[in-house]
């Protein structure tokens, strides 16, 4: 129940109500729990505990209708109004820094008089994970059988339950985990709660990697790592039995796999684990002759969207591919020389050749030779079109059609706009549209549509649409002017083109004249997109 106020008599009728208001002070709120809402260890905090949450919620009880100001070492960090119940709650609005909290309350009634402050709810914040440099298995003593003794690393034991020691951060309160593949690849785990001391020891069999957790929960950086050759690591298939594991390390003695889908991703990912950007990341290492497999489709077989290589990465003087998935905020970073296929569901398996960092179609229909190609798309036929090092042109791309143009400076001329997907690839690409009334909205389209530099509208009433987001992830940097800024080229003879995103995000510059055809120039206001579209189109800013 809420606490009330006094009531107060005063005889000396000289004393007004107002005054009278004004020197009694209201009675001190309560605060009765904190709440971590955040990590892998969540629910009430006790006082003189430690959280990862940076913004956990107080709650508490006082009289309706005053005012809670809440202090940090004194220092006011927010207010809230107790409600009609006598209830108030409070989240902070930004992240509370890391270290020791006192947290104490004051209310104000109504005529400004302020209540003397609760006493102090201490806590600590930590959001730093344990040094896992100093996280070790150090042996394996076999105390069963005819042959005792320590184990050495690749040999075998006849002991179900060998005694695993190693050694950790030595902080009280951490926990290790060990974990464990058995014979049928079934991973399991096993915590040890660290009391004192750098010494610690577990039972248990397999041992294949160890991750650290501190009293916050805060894991760090944990690998599991394939030994010998040709082993296929299926998380998909696990459902679950490996999560938190943000890096898979394939480098063996050769030729290892692993498949892994978005939903692998999301469950074992951290967010900006490798690359401050806001996604969920995971991470593969591994050499020439490993390989990845990576789906697009949930558990419940839905499919969100799809995989998109994106530019490559350096993390720790490794450089890493990186793919991005279109509809979640989802991120895997392969070391470049591991070959990649991408299974997007309904826009064709694509893999990534590790010589030229170019995708490959896989199962083509029609396949390219080195030179200068012309491939026409069968009509009728879901067609899959593959192109590559040269300057090829694909015609006559329809309904259910798939073409991936390779890497040369590639043309793809498509009839109606009810294809599966076009990927110009590597090279300056250029798409035609040599239907009747047609629209493409790259937006909206997404990885369907990817890897062109030039459209062509044609001289069919067609149209684009586009932000200048899209130019960024699509277009070149000084591919026609060299003015420092990502571009991309529009031609036809008419049609329109849509610039989305309205005026706070085009301005209309002056014109450029490219290989002796006019263009009007459009610049995103950031100054980083351009956009060239010749002067018989029509441009609407949306």
């Amino acid at each position: 129940m809420a606490s009330k106020k006094a009531n107060l008599f005063v005889d000396n009728p000289s004393i007004d109500q107002t005054a009278r208001a004004q020197v009694f002070a209201p009675q001190p709120p309560t605060m009765d729990s904190v709440i971590d809402d955040a990590g892998d260890i969540m629910g009430t905090l006790a006082s003189g505990g430690v959280t990862d949450d940076r913004q956990p919620e107080f709650q508490g009880q006082g009289t309706p209708g005053d005012t809670i100001l809440i202090r940090d070492h004194g220092v006011e960090i927010g207010q809230t109004v107790m409600d009609e119940d006598g209830q108030w709650a409070f989240t902070p609005s930004t992240d509370m820094s890391e270290g020791h909290h006192a947290i104490t309350i004051v209310a104000r009634d109504p005529a400004g008089n302020e209540s003397e402050p609760s006493g102090p709810f201490n806590f600590e914040i930590d959001v730093t994970p344990p040094n896992a440099s100093k996280l070790s298995i150090t042996g394996v003593l076999d105390t069963a059988g005819g042959i005792t003794g320590n184990v050495a690393a690749g040999k075998t034991t006849d002991d179900t339950r060998p005694l695993l020691t190693g050694t950790s951060t030595g902080q009280p309160g951490h926990t290790v985990t060990v974990m464990v593949r058995d014979s049928t690849g079934k991973v399991t785990f096993s915590p040890v709660f660290i009391n004192e001391g750098i010494g610690n020891t577990v039972a248990n069999t397999n041992p294949i990697a160890a991750a650290i957790l501190d009293a916050a929960g805060n894991g760090g950086t944990d690998t599991l790592k394939l030994t010998g050759a040709n082993q296929v690591l299926d998380l998909t298939a696990l459902a679950g039995k490996v999560s938190s594991v943000e890096v898979i390390d394939l480098t063996g003695t050769g030729h290892n796999t692993l498949k892994l889908s978005l939903a692998d991703v999301m469950n074992n990912g951290a967010k900006d684990q490798f690359v401050a950007n806001g996604r969920v990341q995971m991470m593969v290492k591994g050499n020439a002759g490993d390989a990845v497999t990576l789906s697009d489709v949930l558990p419940n077989g839905t499919d969100p969207g799809n995989w998109v290589k994106q530019a490559n990465v350096t993390v720790g003087g490794v450089v890493y591919e990186v793919y991005q998935h279109s509809g979640f905020d989802a991120e895997l970073l392969v070391q470049q020389g591991v070959t990649v296929t991408l299974q997007n569901a309904g826009a064709g398996t694509f893999h990534i050749e590790p010589e030229v960092e170019a995708y490959v179609l896989d199962h083509a229909t029609q396949a390219y030779t080195d030179s200068d190609d012309k491939i026409i798309a069968k009509l009728g036929f879901a067609d899959r079109l593959e192109g590559g090092a040269g300057n090829d042109i694909f015609t006559n791309v329809g309904t259910g059609d798939v073409v991936h143009g390779g890497s040369g400076d590639d043309v793809i001329r498509i009839n109606s706009g009810d294809f599966a997907r076009l990927d110009g690839g590597l090279g300056i690409d250029t798409l035609v549209m040599d239907g009747t009334a047609m629209h493409i909205d790259l937006s909206a389209l997404g990885a369907k549509v990817q890897g062109f530099e030039k459209f062509d509208l044609g001289m069919g009433g067609n149209t684009l649409a586009l932000h200048a987001s899209d130019v960024l992830a699509g277009g070149a940097r000084d591919m026609v002017v060299a003015d420092g800024k990502v571009q991309m080229l529009v031609n036809g003879s008419n049609g329109d083109v849509n610039l989305l995103g309205g005026d706070d995000s085009w301005t209309q510059g002056g014109n450029a004249t490219v290989s002796g055809v006019t263009y009007s120039v459009y610049t995103n206001l950031a100054g980083t997109a351009e956009l060239l579209v010749e002067d018989k189109v029509h441009v609407t800013i949306l």
